[in-house]
């Protein structure tokens, strides 16, 4: 459990590290770019991560796989996964776009909402390889590689600083996006991210024949593993909706006090959410091992 929890918690304090950046280089540019920016991030981060939650069957049906050492099954469950992931970014794009008029509903000030929604368009960018690379981390951890996941995530920790730095500031010949530029940086980190992981699986023999073994080429099986995913994932997401949404009510909340009061609390709740990542990975750890031991007849 140790062997397999600590890098993915590794992994997570490195994504939560990549807000901690975009709170504190956003926060130099004034309390509106951080209150913007924060929500923004809030809001996009809600609904991705909502939508990847429900992509959590995926690690416990591999793991279970391995565990039969039926490998066969391995990759119909990644490529029904993707399928899943594809079609959960559908909702995130779609809320993103309607961002500005459920905020002006809520009753945040006009300006905040038009702020915030320019910056989950840019956001929204990066949904489709949020979700595909949420798939991956759900399947390398499966395959017992968590170590990759953390590699992966403290070079985005890493790319995304640097790109925050320079897309806000215009520094090293970068265009000078201000505040937009946190947003820009995260949706390339993201997408360099996936392209990372999935080079690093294709380099990888034990783990090339699954993918993109026949990656876009659906079979009859497939629908029924994608059902069985969706049937894991649904209740895991509205769990995860109803823990999550409790915070970002709580931003909508005092987003209607005012951009003073929003800065504080945005750079407050990035602490106390850095702080969940250590359990959350514990949790991730747990799915794959108990997995694994009821798919190898070893429930005890």
């Amino acid at each position: 459990m140790l062997l397999l929890s600590a890098p993915l918690a590794g992994a997570l304090l490195a994504q939560m590290g990549m807000g901690t950046t975009d709170t504190i280089l956003l926060g130099s540019l004034g309390r509106d770019a951080l209150a913007a920016g924060g929500l923004g991030a809030a809001m996009f981060f809600f609904f991705a991560g909502l939508m990847q939650a429900a992509c959590g069957g995926i690690g416990i049906l591999i793991a279970h796989a391995r565990g039969a050492d039926d490998h066969a099954r391995i990759a119909p469950i990644l490529r029904a996964g993707f399928a899943l992931a594809a079609v959960l970014t559908v909702p995130v794009v779609i809320a993103m776009a309607a961002i500005e008029p459920m905020l002006d509903v809520i009753g945040e000030a006009p300006e905040l909402s038009r702020a915030v929604a320019r910056f989950d368009r840019v956001l929204m960018l990066g949904a489709p390889a949020a979700l595909a690379l949420a798939a991956l981390r759900m399947y390398l951890a499966a395959m017992d590689k968590p170590r990759y996941v953390l590699l992966v995530a403290l070079g985005g920790l890493a790319g995304n600083a640097v790109l925050n730095y320079g897309l806000i500031y215009g520094a090293w010949g970068l265009p000078e996006l201000g505040y937009l530029g946190s947003a820009t940086a995260t949706a390339i980190a993201v997408w360099s991210m996936l392209t990372v992981t999935v080079t690093a699986i294709w380099l990888t023999p034990s783990l090339r024949p699954h993918f993109p073994n026949g990656i876009f080429a659906w079979h009859g099986d497939d629908t029924a593993i994608l059902k069985e995913l969706f049937a894991l994932g649904w209740p895991i997401a509205i769990t995860t909706g109803v823990e999550a949404g409790l915070f970002v009510a709580g931003s909508l909340m005092i987003g209607t006090l005012g951009t003073t009061q929003l800065a504080a609390h945005q750079v407050t709740i990035n602490m106390a959410a850095t702080a969940f990542m250590v359990p959350l990975a514990i949790s991730q750890a747990a799915n794959v091992r108990v997995g694994y031991h009821i798919g190898s007849k070893l429930p005890a």
